[in-house]
């Protein structure tokens, strides 16, 4: 039978040590936390779409300008391609402010996140608040729905929506 040695006991005593202080490490707040902020996600989403219609409109107009250079001058066909190029940096331009409107809209959204990390984090509270996100999607999606009345589109949700009512004593 081998005898219990002190050698034993010190690395016994040690491995309980390191178990109980990774098992009651303290809490520290998480500096990045915010960067998991699915609002904020969202926004780097839509800017990074902006940022790749940027590019590919770029393209179109750098295809434009060479129709516009092999265009014939005093013709429809060169007033045309010029038309269309201004169409095009036209677009280009409301992407940029677009582009800039999502890089001011991150910045404030990482502040904010980070805010109410740290608030909830203090509180010992849910993070990140599932009502706020649920409300933001809501509104998204409000906000891209189509805004145009589609009378037929209508008329189809609505028949498919309703369930076949039974003939009334009225009815016959």
């Amino acid at each position: 039978m081998p005898m219990f040695h002190v050698e034993h006991m010190k690395n016994l005593f040690l491995s309980l040590f390191l178990a109980l202080f990774c098992f009651s490490a303290c809490t520290k707040a998480d500096s990045e936390a915010y960067r998991r902020d699915p609002i904020l996600l969202d926004y780097v989403s839509q800017q990074a779409a902006t940022n790749s219609q940027l590019e590919a409109l770029n393209k179109q107009i750098d295809g434009s300008k060479k129709e516009m250079r092999n265009s014939v001058p005093q013709s429809g066909q060169y007033n045309a391609n010029r038309k269309k190029l201004n169409e095009q940096q036209a677009q280009a331009d409301k992407l940029l402010q677009q582009l800039q409107f999502w890089k001011l809209k991150i910045e404030s959204r990482a502040k904010e996140a980070q805010l109410e990390y740290l608030e909830s984090h203090k509180n010992k509270t849910d993070w990140p608040d599932k009502n706020k996100i649920d409300s933001y999607f809501a509104e998204k999606r409000l906000r891209q729905a189509k805004m145009q009345w589609d009378q037929k589109d209508r008329i189809e949700k609505y028949k498919k929506g309703t369930p076949a009512q039974a003939p009334t004593s009225q009815d016959k």
